[in-house]
């Protein structure tokens, strides 16, 4: 039976219904129910919404399709829980006069309304998270220019305005670095001692930087790590000027001389002096020294010639999208791991190791493929 009937009540005679909201009568000699949809709809909204919802099977408050196809807003609200039920509510309240379904309607209207308001801090509370996640996931400014991106806030919520990208380079992220430089200032005061390590990089558009590290015990007594700075070293790499930026850092948090126990850095020389200008104890790095010991030991002649033969293996799949094909048909063939060959770097030594245990793993099956490689004479693979 329809829902509408919730709503109607047939006369004795059977051809008529009333409304039992207005008292309106129709003529309904069968069981369509369309014009009484219709009424509903047209006289009685927020009774329409209640019954066409059930009618529906709609159980959370989270669109109001039918609804907004009648109303002046174009935009659709979402509710939380507790709005969600508290809305609910006021849809399922059984009225039968004309104030009571003013109070529905007006009900209706104040939570469609609540929900599209969105206040000044709100919009800043809500821009400073969106700079938050910029900033930690290292996603560029111009993501706020990304149609997709644009879609996404929106149909999260409608009401709010992507900040643009000058807003972002000139206002949230730099509010968002000072809070935060502010944050460790105040942890650093309260910490007695702390060892730092710092290292030179160069980025992907070739600008060289130094970022300055700092590692102390927290009130948890747990090791804990802040990074005091990231800067642009513009100046010639020397020795020298490496100190000067360093110690301008550490004044910017007012550190004491007498907190640091030491430093630690690569082997370069030029970090090794900056390190001595500054009057700092200097530990090596071991990650650093042990690559440099592996790196001499993939240097003797008895290991070179391996890792020769490994590389050139290595440059047959890196070269040749069928040469990896015709691999990954040897492997299905001989059941071995469909695995490809990782790429190496002189300056980890733990990547070329990898590659060797790969080809090792994959023996049997490059053995094939090296018997059908056309320049299998051609190379030293063997």
């Amino acid at each position: 039976m329809s829902e509408a009937w919730k709503a109607f009540k047939k006369q004795e005679n059977g051809v008529r219904v009333i409304c039992l909201l207005c008292n309106k009568s129709y003529s309904n000699p069968g069981s369509n129910t369309t014009n009484l949809w219709n009424h509903l709809k047209g006289k009685h909204k927020s009774k329409y919404i209640e019954l066409d919802r059930i009618r529906r099977g709609v159980t959370s408050s989270n669109d109001f399709d039918d609804a907004n196809e009648d109303n002046d807003l174009t935009t659709t609200p979402s509710f939380s829980n507790s709005d969600s039920s508290n809305s609910f509510s006021c849809f399922t309240q059984q009225s039968t006069s004309s104030s009571n379904i003013i109070q529905e309607t007006s009900c209706l209207k104040q939570i469609k309304m609540s929900q599209f308001t969105i206040n000044k801090a709100t919009k800043i509370k809500m821009d400073n998270a969106l700079a938050y996640f910029i900033a930690t996931s290292m996603m560029p400014y111009s993501l706020v220019e990304k149609e997709g991106f644009q879609t996404f806030v929106r149909a999260l919520n409608p009401s709010y305005k992507l900040p643009s990208r000058k807003t972002l380079t000139e206002s949230r992220i730099p509010e968002l670095y000072s809070e935060t430089r502010t944050n460790v200032g105040n942890i650093i005061k309260n910490v007695d001692f702390l060892s730092l390590t710092t290292d030179c990089w160069t980025s992907t558009s070739n600008q060289p930087f130094i970022a300055l590290t700092c590692h102390f015990i927290n009130s948890s007594s747990g090791l804990s790590s802040a990074c005091l700075g990231c800067v642009e070293l513009s100046e010639d790499h020397t020795g020298d000027n490496i100190a000067d930026i360093l110690h301008m850092l550490l004044l910017d948090y007012e550190i004491s001389e007498w907190k640091i126990c030491s430093m630690t850095t690569d082997h370069g020389a030029n970090m090794i002096k900056a390190v001595k200008n500054m009057n700092i104890p200097h530990v090596d790095c071991y990650g650093h020294s042990l690559n440099i010991a592996v790196s001499r030991i993939l240097k003797m002649e008895e290991v070179m010639n391996v890792v020769h033969k490994v590389k050139n293996i290595y440059n047959i799949f890196a070269h040749s999208w069928k040469s990896v094909r015709e691999m990954g048909k040897i492997q299905e063939k001989f059941g071995l791991p469909q695995k490809k060959f990782p790429s190496f770097s002189k300056t980890r030594w733990w990547s070329i190791l990898e590659l060797i245990n790969t080809i090792i793993e994959q023996e049997l099956g490059l053995t094939s493929f090296l018997r059908g490689y056309k320049n299998a004479n051609t190379g030293n693979y063997r």
